[in-house]
């Protein structure tokens, strides 16, 4: 089976997807959501095992968690939808975290999923429903010392058995203390080498067909479209650049994924990382044919830069393309009237981050480049891996006034976190790490929708104040990159933050 299927009748949709990424991004597979279920706000993580049968962890923080009695999971596969799904699991306590609770939930089948997370209480019930996607993503391979182990002990039993079919064939029959003969003798270890033979066959057999069996799930492992870049000048560009991206991969080329839709009203966000992390650039390449997109690069300092493209296909199914690309020097020099011209939501950063473990716990602030400030208001004084964080920021004016936000293609702040190495790149909005066309499709396909609430995040869009969910996925050094809309533009921060394991 192949990573993504072509446009068959929508039964087969779904059953195609076993094999696909839960997210559109890089070294992180999990899962993470903010919003509302009834009058309750959770936030959740769903840690995916990244083998399908796997169990997956899922962690519900209940945000003023007074007066709640019970949370609920539930698994519900796309293709089967709610009439079929099992029953909902009580998620436990747990201990030393007051309102957190947490839950195993077995993904026995590959394809799309969402998990149900329902929370009763003194103020009502209420269900959230968290899209996510059951998929093979690694192979575990058997630890070399148990391998060793098991042979040994598997030889044992083959010679064991050997034995035993020689004694039974040569001896069986004798009284006690009666010596075999010859001829008693000769048939024994003929039927001792007949077992031999039978035997090793069987193991042989065994074998190929575990073999064929991990070839295949090798091949079902995902693997994200391949994408190509470079660069030009053109003096017809607003900025005297261009970036061509090309989806070169055959599976692409040959129709076996289904077509690209708009998240957020673009076909593709794309994000430019400078070698040094000292520039940061989010656009949004227009498409020139079934394969090739065009953008006009921004002023970015000349350099090696990472790309990261995010796009979200028909069947729901969001990935992250990844390229690299050399941008050498150009004119800055806008061209009026030029025909390729920057999406007006693009946006791009140059400057300094603010360290968020030299803040000691007090708030981070990073500068602005229109005057203002976005504050990370309560920063953790120590990042531990797997620790589920809520990122709260308050953008402010020069003089320390709450600022007003606007919205900024459909949500309050986009957001992008990135390990020093590249590893880890993570697309976030307040609503988590799911994306908007990737979340309605796949949340209808389940037999419910998410409530629009849930995307745009839990402030106003005129509020100063927002919160973003995560848990960084591994030790290292991070950059946070925040993008907010104020009196029209797009503005950029930027945060370092120490990750520990």
């Amino acid at each position: 089976m192949r990573p993504l299927c072509s446009r068959p009748a929508a039964s087969a949709l779904f059953l195609a997807l076993t094999w696909l990424a839960t997210t559109a991004h890089v070294g992180d597979d999990n899962t993470h959501f903010r919003g509302p279920a009834g009058p309750w706000t959770v936030q959740v993580t769903v840690r995916h095992p990244g083998v399908v049968p796997g169990l997956a962890d899922v962690v519900v923080r209940v945000e003023e968690p007074e007066g709640v009695r019970r949370v609920t999971v539930r698994p519900v596969a796309a293709a089967i939808g709610r009439e079929g799904a099992p029953s909902a699991d009580d998620a436990l306590p747990l201990p030393g975290r007051p309102g957190v609770w947490t839950a195993e939930l077995w993904m026995m089948t590959g394809g799309a999923y969402s998990v149900d997370v329902t929370v009763e209480g003194e103020r009502g019930s209420g269900t959230a429903v968290v899209p996510v996607m059951s998929m093979a993503t690694r192979v575990l391979e058997m630890d070399a010392r148990l391998g060793t182990l098991l042979a040994g002990l598997g030889l044992v039993l083959l010679v064991g058995l050997v034995t035993l079919v020689r004694a039974g064939a040569g001896e069986a029959l004798l009284a006690p203390g009666e010596e075999p003969d010859g001829r008693r003798r000769v048939r024994g270890w003929v039927a001792a080498g007949v077992a031999v033979v039978l035997l090793t066959g069987a193991v042989g057999g065994g074998k190929a067909w575990w073999d064929a069996e991990d070839a295949l799930y090798r091949e079902g492992v995902f693997e994200r479209l391949a994408l190509s870049a470079s660069a030009r000048a053109d003096s017809g560009a607003a900025y005297g650049r261009v970036l061509e991206l090309r989806l070169s991969d055959p599976r692409w080329l040959a129709g076996e994924w289904t077509p690209l839709v708009p998240d957020h009203g673009k076909l593709m966000h794309l994000f430019l990382v400078g070698e040094a992390e000292d520039a940061f650039a989010h656009l949004h390449p227009a498409p020139l044919d079934q394969d090739r997109f065009e953008v006009a690069l921004p002023p970015l300092p000349a350099g090696r830069y990472a790309l990261y493209a995010d796009v979200t296909h028909e069947s729901g199914f969001s990935q992250t393309l990844v390229a690299e690309v050399s941008l050498a020097a150009g004119d800055s020099a806008a061209t009026p009237g030029a025909p390729l011209v920057p999406d007006p939501d693009d946006s791009w950063w140059t400057g300094e981050p603010a360290a968020v473990a030299a803040s000691g716990g007090a708030p981070a602030v990073a500068r602005l480049s229109d005057g203002g400030e976005l504050r990370w208001v309560d920063p953790p004084a120590r990042a531990v891996t797997g620790e589920d964080l809520l990122v709260e920021l308050e953008v402010v004016e020069a003089d320390g006034t709450p600022s007003s936000l606007e919205p900024y293609m459909g949500m309050a702040a986009h957001a992008a976190v990135r390990r020093e190495d590249g590893g880890v790149f993570v697309h976030l909005h307040p609503s988590g790490s799911i994306y908007l066309a990737s979340a309605e499709r796949l949340a209808e396909a389940a037999g419910g929708g998410l409530p629009p609430a849930a995307h745009a995040g839990l402030h106003p869009a005129d509020a100063s104040r927002l919160s973003i969910p995560y848990a960084f996925p591994s030790a290292g050094r991070y950059r946070l990159w925040v993008q907010v809309r104020r009196a029209g533009a797009v503005v950029t921060a930027a945060f370092d933050v120490e990750v520990t394991g």
